[in-house]
């Protein structure tokens, strides 16, 4: 059975910040990088403020999110983790940390690290979403579970039907969030006088999974343009699967954005076993059911679907989440999770 991924939300806040304005304008120039893929040339820029201000909060917080989108998770997880040690205050490191353990299915030590975060800065609503995205992700485990040992369990069936219509019903929700980033800059100057009150943000590309409140809601209606974006994504997918399935290396390679960096190897070390796992088998089979396009916005979208993936030495059938960025024309994946 399926049950929709999740995805938490990366906080990208106004933290206090005590840097010249130079490097305020640097880093909403990086934001814009994150927002585009272009997570090697975000990563480089940031690396140059912090080699002139390497305590720099906005700065060390910003090179933890870039991280955490090339997958670069354990590097991420430091970063978060000094900022806790140094900034024990800040709810939203916790919140980010919360965020890498449980795309690792951590979820204990997220829902330690929410706490965290809430017990700093109780209103903080980010941090409460995220704690409901991982009961949900747990009760929809659960309820797959059931379904798996008992197909005839139709209260298992309704209950999972019900969360993964509101992780959809979310998916067009987190739209909204993406007008949060115009108050940004206003915190920043009023930063360069005095230490405000942390506001969280939320990183507007990055899409929140969540129980809804009970109480009466007005259905959102997507943009007619995301009917485009949401065949071209899906289409992009499935040529992916297509050139996995034909060994096809090059094609196989090309659907990756050039900063996709897996979170547990090198890029190069990633090319290098992807290559040699496409050309080893004798023949290989990829087979995509119940795809689910979620769209973000206009250029980034993430796909959900059961990948059953088939070869002369192996089998197996997984649930996977692509993320997707719409990059100079062509949708590529910046981001793979297996669940």
């Amino acid at each position: 059975m399926k049950f929709s991924s999740w995805l938490l939300l990366l906080s990208l806040v106004s933290l206090p910040m005590f840097s010249p304005m130079l490097a305020a304008t640097s880093l909403a120039e990086i934001r814009a990088l994150i927002n585009e893929g272009k997570f090697n040339k975000a990563l480089s820029d940031v690396d140059d403020i912090l080699a002139e201000e390497p305590e720099n909060i906005q700065a060390r917080f910003t090179r933890g999110i870039i991280l955490t989108r090339m997958n670069r998770l354990k590097d991420a997880e430091i970063i978060f983790l000094q900022l806790i040690n140094d900034h024990p205050e800040l709810p939203e490191p916790y919140n980010n940390l919360a965020v890498i353990y449980a795309s690792q299915g951590k979820y204990e030590k997220a829902n330690k690290a929410l706490k965290q975060a809430i017990n700093t800065h109780p209103s903080y609503a980010t941090a409460h979403e995220n704690m409901g995205d991982i009961y949900a992700k747990m009760a929809s485990q659960a309820y797959n579970q059931a379904l798996e040992l008992d197909n005839t369990n139709e209260t298992a069936r309704e209950k999972l039907s019900l969360v993964n219509e509101l992780f959809s019903i979310k998916a067009m929700g987190s739209q909204a969030s993406n007008r949060t980033s115009e108050a940004t800059t206003e915190i920043q100057k009023q930063s360069m006088t005095q230490k405000p009150e942390i506001v969280a943000k939320a990183e507007p590309a990055v899409e929140t999974a969540a129980v809804v409140e009970a109480k009466e809601t007005v259905p959102v209606k997507a943009p007619p343009e995301y009917d485009q974006v949401r065949n071209d994504a899906m289409n992009s997918v499935r040529q992916w699967a297509m050139s996995w399935t034909s060994q096809d290396v090059d094609k196989y390679i090309s659907s990756y954005s050039p900063d996709y960096n897996p979170y547990d190897m090198t890029r190069e070390e990633w090319l290098v076993k992807r290559k040699e796992r496409l050309k080893t088998p004798e023949y290989i089979k990829v087979t995509l059911s119940k795809i689910d396009v979620n769209v973000e916005n206009i250029d980034r979208v993430s796909v959900n679907f059961l990948q059953k993936y088939e070869s002369d030495t192996y089998s197996d059938t997984v649930m996977k989440t692509l993320m997707l960025n719409h990059i100079n024309g062509r949708w590529l994946i910046v981001r793979e999770e297996s669940n």
